[in-house]
């Protein structure tokens, strides 16, 4: 009896540790490497990410998992959450795309089995075939690879000019992490599959499916790099102008879903232009951005299914006079909005700084485009805030105010992006 409980409470001390030593040499600013696995900072800390908002969604619908049929719902949850971890910890090339297609098949049969219309079959299909589509090329082009170096280590090809490849499949390649993203154009899938999946499917596509594309472009990118010189002006651009393109989408939409998604299009598009210069403080804002927008975004998802609730309807037609009917609401949409925008001190000031300088140390030019982004972004934002919470409501409507879970819930996603301001 004693040597059991000796032995579990060894196990708990040592994993204990290691944790600890992984944290303290992440923020030092070191990889750890151990076989086909690394982690660094950015790895880390989008793993943290990946483990809290797992959770939130177990405890956003916490009501299914009592339910017979809906049984599966937090095993798909774990599922996800360890493709993820592994994703973010692949140093090798094949192990990296078998955990980031993976990644598909749990959102699809949450979407498929939890979603509320006739049509989730339809925006799960779309969903799965985008990915599908884009990823026999990159398939092929990492074959190509393996055939040249006999190896698929993401270091060993680090702006290494002695790799022969086709340029036509280092493009459409490219295009894989385009989709994810998505970046405008291949974004398609996202809305649809916002639209009809419940709120947890929601938080997670929104909060950690697309930083898989950002996390996979950024280890991807070195290893084309001087493929790259005849393309690079052409995904700079696609950045920006989707991500402005993408904000005027956004006043013509009335499925407030919608709006959110395109939202988090407009912000990846920065992040796509920024990681298009190459410079050392465009990763450092990728990262800030990939952290404190899959916070936000999927914040402002539960947040919205919390007004759902109330009002039972996503049109922006109908949802009228929120600041009557919750004022607590009302205060944690008004946090949510003011970090989407990046108002200080939020961890979203930082990130759009950093991804503002990039952009504009890279190409000066392109200085319009880039202001009138972050223009466009806080217009959509008041637009979206104000039309949900004032003005007067003619549907019929409960007024209550938030739950301890619905607070608990919106606290935790908000608390670490304003701490962050002391620590940055």
């Amino acid at each position: 009896m004693m040597t059991v409980l000796s032995m579990k409470k060894l196990s708990f001390e040592s994993i204990l540790f290691y944790i600890v030593f992984m944290f303290t040499m992440c923020m030092k600013g070191n990889q750890l490497f151990y076989f086909f696995f690394q982690i660094n900072c950015l790895s880390w800390s989008l793993i943290l990410l990946s483990i809290l908002i797992c959770h939130l969604m177990i405890i956003s619908n916490i009501s299914f998992i009592f339910l017979i049929k809906k049984m599966n719902f937090t095993l798909w949850v774990f599922i996800m959450l360890a493709s993820l971890t592994l994703v973010f910890m692949s140093s090798s090339l094949m192990l990296f795309y078998l955990f980031f297609e993976f990644s598909i098949i749990p959102i699809f049969f949450i979407i498929c089995s939890m979603g509320a219309n006739s049509e989730r079959l339809e925006s799960a299909m779309y969903m799965f075939f985008y990915t599908l589509t884009f990823s026999l090329p990159f398939f092929i082009h990492m074959l190509t690879l393996n055939h040249t170096k006999k190896n698929l280590d993401f270091f060993l090809y680090d702006f290494d000019y002695a790799v022969k490849l086709s340029l036509f499949f280092t493009f459409v390649s490219m295009l894989m992490f385009f989709v994810k993203i998505p970046s405008f154009f291949l974004h398609l899938w996202l809305p649809k599959a916002h639209v009809e999946a419940p709120v947890s499917g929601s938080m997670i596509l929104a909060g950690l499916l697309l930083k898989l594309g950002a996390f996979g472009l950024y280890l991807y990118m070195s290893t084309v790099f001087y493929y790259m010189m005849f393309m690079n002006d052409l995904f700079f651009y696609w950045g920006v102008w989707g991500g402005l393109m993408a904000s005027m989408s956004c006043l013509r939409q009335i499925d407030l879903k919608k709006m959110i998604a395109f939202m988090s299009i407009m912000h990846m598009g920065m992040v796509i232009s920024a990681l298009m210069t190459f410079l050392e403080n465009s990763i450092y804002g990728a990262g800030f951005m990939m952290i404190s927008h899959g916070l936000t975004s999927s914040s402002m998802f539960y947040f919205l299914n919390c007004f759902y609730e109330r009002y039972f309807t996503r049109s922006l037609i109908l949802v009228k006079g929120g600041v009557v009917l919750s004022p607590m609401l009302f205060f944690w949409a008004s946090l949510i909005c003011s970090s989407n925008i990046g108002i200080p001190p939020s961890m979203s000031f930082f990130s759009e700084l950093t991804l503002i300088f990039s952009i504009l140390e890279f190409y000066l030019n392109s200085w319009v485009v880039t202001f009138s982004l972050i223009f466009m972004s806080s217009v959509v934002t008041f637009y979206f805030l104000v039309s949900m919470f004032h003005g007067f409501s003619m549907s019929h409507s409960k007024s209550e105010n938030l739950s301890v879970k619905e607070s608990l819930i919106n606290f935790t996603h908000m608390f670490p992006i304003y701490i962050s301001f002391l620590l940055l």
